[in-house]
């Protein structure tokens, strides 16, 4: 649905707009109706039947599209709505087609079995007593054509936000139905994700929108279901361009995408389809709503002169609606306790307590939850949470069921999920936000994490917003991993290893920006807690070897610059009893080269190698095997010496420039 010079198209209806005064004109229908008979004003939307969710049986979790894993289809991104091309049956498996009987009026996306999600306007002026005329069609891509999983649902009810308003139709623009039985899942119909609040889409992200609206502004519907690649762009920018034709200011709960230049947009009869777009996982998050916007592929004005100009696509944002939408669709679940889980946010205070989700052993979380907790610590001291259950469905970035930990400056410390203990956290600040999202299937037992004040000096604070004390084996990871890290991130981590142990530091996945010496971003490990004695510094996008300590501790430091942030690190360390000999502090780059056409060693990865030394020249290596005894080759001294003291023996690491452990020992019989 866009706006053509000053009107809105609304569920197919003209309305006059005059600084937004709305007068309603005229669309006819395929069945002889008017549409303005059809969509009447609706004031009641309070029905309050239940009905209890459950999962189809595909297998599928939402967002991926199973044409991409079955055809050589290239993916979204090279069609067009207005002016362009068709997409392919199954390129769109979320999107719905909305009808009155047979008439196509809007689209809409499935995020279950049972609930699909469009605009309000879309609804706004329909009679609830024609509601069985409603028909949503999942699986469609010809509009009149039975396809190969289509599928018709009637409609039990809809619901619009309660904050949309009819005479002012720009924001809280979504609305959710629920369907009359259940959804089968397959290759060409699927849930798309909800989105993620951990994830952030910047502007210039290109996404995809879709729909069967005109393909030309003026023109007529399409048949078959069309797809279009357009780029998000900034609030501001949106802004500038809506305050310009003085129609709406941007708030919370609108998005923009499109071109300046025009060419691509949505249009006419694609309002409440879905605007989606792809996390780094591969999986598809549905961004936005499609809402409205001035005429279709416009050049936009302010950003150029000339008559008849638009504004971009305009979209509600559905991040914004994320508790209103999860508390829609648990409709009929089991009863949870306010006290237990709250999307508004449960407050605990004092300098510690905990927390466990749900609260009766043995019992799985709620699916479609959204449970925020936040603790206040007294003022100056820093909060240290430590996880001491977890049984949260696993997923690659998190991307269904997850535990997210924030400072009050709204800083992410971690994302976590799967059933593995993490490493203690310490939020900087003297307030934290806990949440816990759930998707509608595969749930697990939950999590349970104790929380303390500690004094802010007591241990180094991070611009990361995370300090983690690790005393027993675990993981650790940069913020936000597998996305890219925070700009000017500065984090630590201490293990502390029992004693007569070591510690071993083994990377899972490396990708920090290369740089020389790693002047830019780099991974910093030491072999003391004041981060004096240094092992490695470490950057680029291969995964290096294992590093190891000396002692029973070892510090990480990881710092990044303002630009090109990248994956980051995953790694896990484990604690062994402490050799006599044969361990490496860092593990040698490459242990299949031969020294001749081989590789510069890493610094340290070779901590027993000695050079020999003949009047300040090199003469022969050797190997350190006791603090008093080094071994060489024979060879080396089938010489006349003339005197022994002009033997050196130069313990070194062959590179590390300012090394400070290098040694010179003179020879004894």
């Amino acid at each position: 649905m866009k706006i053509h010079s000053k009107m809105f198209y609304l569920v197919g209806i003209w309305l006059a707009v005059e600084i937004l005064c709305v007068c309603p004109r005229t669309l006819q229908s395929e069945e002889g109706d008017t549409v303005e008979q059809v969509l009447e004003s609706i004031t009641n939307t309070s029905n309050n039947e239940k009905h209890v969710f459950k999962r189809g049986l595909s297998g599928f979790k939402c967002g991926y599209r199973p044409i991409e894993e079955v055809s050589a289809f290239s993916g979204i991104g090279s069609f067009r709505i207005v002016g362009g091309k068709n997409s392919v049956e199954g390129g769109n498996p979320w999107q719905v087609s909305i009808k009155q009987k047979t008439f196509h009026f809007c689209g809409g996306s499935i995020i279950n079995d049972e609930w699909v999600i469009s605009a309000a306007h879309c609804f706004a002026s329909y009679r609830k007593s024609r509601i069985n005329e409603l028909v949503v069609t999942v699986g469609e891509y010809k509009l009149h054509t039975t396809d190969s999983e289509e599928q018709q649902f009637g409609v039990v009810d809809y619901f619009i936000h309660p904050q949309f308003n009819v005479q002012n139709p720009v924001n809280y623009d979504v609305a959710l139905v629920h369907l009359k039985g259940k959804i089968v899942f397959g290759t060409r119909v699927q849930p798309v994700c909800l989105p993620d609040e951990t994830q952030v889409f910047p502007a210039g992200t290109m996404c995809v929108g879709s729909g069967w609206g005109k393909t030309v502004e003026g023109g007529e519907v399409s048949e078959i279901l069309q797809e279009v690649d357009l780029p998000l762009i900034s609030a501001q920018q949106c802004d500038k361009v809506l305050t310009t034709l003085k129609l709406a200011t941007m708030d919370e709960t609108m998005t923009c995408a499109g071109f300046p230049e025009g060419g691509r947009d949505a249009c006419q009869g694609d309002s409440g389809g879905p605007l989606v777009c792809k996390r780094p996982s591969g999986l598809w998050t549905l961004m936005g709503v499609t809402s409205w916007g001035v005429g279709c592929a416009r050049k936009w004005a302010g950003d150029t002169t000339g008559s008849d100009l638009g504004t971009p696509g305009v979209y509600a944002k559905v991040l914004s609606f994320l508790p209103y939408i999860l508390e829609k669709i648990s409709i009929g679940r089991a009863y949870v306790d306010e006290g237990e889980c709250s999307s508004s946010g449960i407050t605990l205070s004092g300098v510690q307590g905990s927390i466990k989700y749900p609260r009766t052993i043995g019992t799985n979380y709620s699916e479609n939850s959204l449970c925020v907790w936040n603790i206040v610590v007294p003022t100056g001291q820093n909060i240290l949470i430590k996880i001491t259950q977890m049984d949260i469905e696993e997923a690659v970035a998190c991307d269904h069921d997850y535990l997210a930990v924030y400072s009050n400056k709204g800083v992410l410390v971690g994302k976590l999920c799967g059933k593995e203990l993490p490493a203690p956290l310490l939020v900087d600040t003297d307030k934290a936000q806990i949440k816990f999202i759930s998707d509608s299937s595969n749930s697990g037992w939950g999590f349970a994490l104790n929380y303390s004040a500690v004094d802010e000096s007591s241990q180094k604070a991070s611009g990361c917003g995370s300090t983690a004390v690790l005393v027993e084996q675990s993981k650790i990871d940069t913020a936000n991993y597998p996305l890219a890290y925070p700009a000017n991130a500065d984090c630590h981590w201490l293990i502390k290893a029992p004693l007569n142990n070591i510690i071993k530091l083994e990377f899972l996945d490396f990708e920090v920006e290369q740089s020389k010496e790693c002047m830019y971003d780099s991974v910093s490990i030491f072999n003391d807690q004041s981060q004096q004695e240094l092992i490695a510094k470490l950057c680029g996008l291969s995964v290096p070897g294992p590093v190891w300590s000396k002692g029973n501790t070892m510090s990480i430091h990881f710092m990044s610059d303002k630009e090109n942030n990248f994956r980051g690190f995953k790694a896990e360390f484990f604690f062994l009893p402490a050799a006599d000999c044969g361990v490496t502090p860092i593990e040698p780059q490459w242990k299949n080269k031969h020294i001749v056409g081989g590789e510069e060693a890493v610094p340290h990865s070779w901590p027993w190698q000695a050079t020999l030394m003949y009047q300040g020249t090199p003469y022969c290596a050797g190997a350190v095997v006791d603090s008093n005894w080094i071994v060489t080759a024979a060879s080396c001294f089938n010489m006349q010496v003339v005197s022994l003291s002009n033997w050196l023996m130069h313990m070194c690491r062959l590179v590390g420039m300012g090394d400070n452990q290098t040694k010179c020992c003179t020879l004894s019989n």
